[in-house]
């Protein structure tokens, strides 16, 4: 005979499941927003010109630096963009396919940040409407994780996470540039991307405060009505 408690345990670990897979969605859509703010965010490279002295070690004029710089972005996140041309660069085949191959990767984001937004706005629409804000909270903890992970072995060894972290995208050597062959890696050093990895991780940061923030404030208002 089905019994008021049973529904009552029924309704509870339904809530449970939507709390979890919101504050995984929501986690994962704000981790790929932050890439995606990140790679448009090109004043990093801008500011790493003279930074890292990148136009005086290649003798190259700034703005021919940026030029590249924006055609290859533009390549990366253009689906329309059928070849990538680089207007003071040649490339081997090899190069040629690695970036077609980050090209994919940064596809897999779009869909990573379009599906995990869909999910987002349904969960904390249902949630919202229950008055459960837990999985903010939940939310929070999980993005704090993750600078806190990563951040342990960028500070060790960047070189090594990097490393690794291309071993496991990519199923071949190609990211190995050649510098003789694919003369653009010149204009892209390894200080530039741990830039960006900073730079990601720090907004995931950002977002994982704001969430909680937001947790505290909600919590502190439905405390308030309820009383």
């Amino acid at each position: 005979m089905y019994t008021m408690t049973q529904g009552y345990k029924r309704k509870s670990k339904i809530d449970v499941v939507v709390t979890i897979i919101t504050a995984l969605a929501l986690a994962l859509f704000f981790i790929s927003s932050s890439v995606k703010l990140i790679l448009n965010a090109k004043f990093i490279y801008h500011w790493d010109i003279d930074y890292l002295k990148i136009a005086e070690t290649n003798n190259m004029d700034k703005d021919a630096l940026k030029n590249n710089y924006d055609v290859l972005i533009s390549y990366v996140q253009d689906k329309d963009i059928q070849e990538l041309k680089l207007p003071d660069f040649t490339m081997s085949p090899q190069g040629t396919i690695h970036f077609e191959e980050v090209r994919v990767l940064f596809n897999y984001v779009d869909y990573l940040f379009y599906g995990t937004v869909i999910i987002s706005i349904i969960g904390i629409i249902i949630l919202l409407m229950k008055r459960n804000y837990i999985f903010l909270k939940l939310t929070s903890i999980i993005m704090i994780l993750l600078p806190i992970a990563l951040a342990i072995p960028f500070a060790v060894d960047f070189n090594a996470t990097f490393t690794a972290f291309h071993n496991i995208a990519f199923n071949n050597d190609y990211w190995l540039f050649d510098p003789n062959l694919d003369p653009v890696i010149n204009i892209l050093p390894e200080p530039f991307f741990m830039h960006m990895a900073i730079g990601i991780l720090l907004l995931v940061a950002l977002f994982s405060l704001l969430s909680f923030l937001i947790y505290r404030l909600l919590n502190r208002e439905k405390s308030y009505y309820d009383f």
